[in-house]
């Protein structure tokens, strides 16, 4: 899957509200060792989280395909181990306050499978629209 936002699009954000649910959004984070980071957020908080043959489970309900489609490479993630290329995982609980990302675009992408879960409180902004898109034929997608 193509990254969703490119360099140089327009994005209007709004700030994160306490307790609402940010599952499903996409996020800025400020990410204490890869610096400010845009990802979407596949689990929160208590969420149970799983993988099978490369496929993530979430409160037991099938991540779309579309959202894995790079399970097959390489992390370092504690939680996660490889098997035949895929990545199996059993099943662990999100802790309270912290948040599970993926990138878009999973092939380029830092994400959690890399680094873990992450504070909630590293939240900056939650993006409501694009502004302005950039043409695909010009634009250098980011990670």
């Amino acid at each position: 899957m193509a990254a969703t936002y490119c360099d140089g699009d327009l994005l209007v954000a709004t700030s994160a509200t306490p307790g609402r649910s940010l599952r499903g959004k996409v996020v800025v984070v400020s990410h204490p060792t890869y610096g400010q980071l845009l990802k979407r957020v596949v689990a929160e908080g208590r969420d149970h989280i799983r993988a099978e043959n490369g496929v993530i489970f979430i409160n037991d309900k099938q991540v779309p395909r579309a959202v894995t489609a790079c399970l097959d490479r390489r992390v370092r993630n504690e939680n996660w181990r490889s098997i035949d290329g895929l990545f199996d995982v059993k099943e662990y609980i999100i802790p309270d306050g912290q948040i599970y990302v993926l990138g878009d675009n999973q092939a380029m992408s830092t994400d959690s499978r890399i680094f873990g879960t992450i504070d909630r409180r590293l939240v900056v902004d939650v993006v409501a629209f694009r502004l302005l898109n950039r043409s695909p034929s010009t634009c250098k997608c980011a990670a």
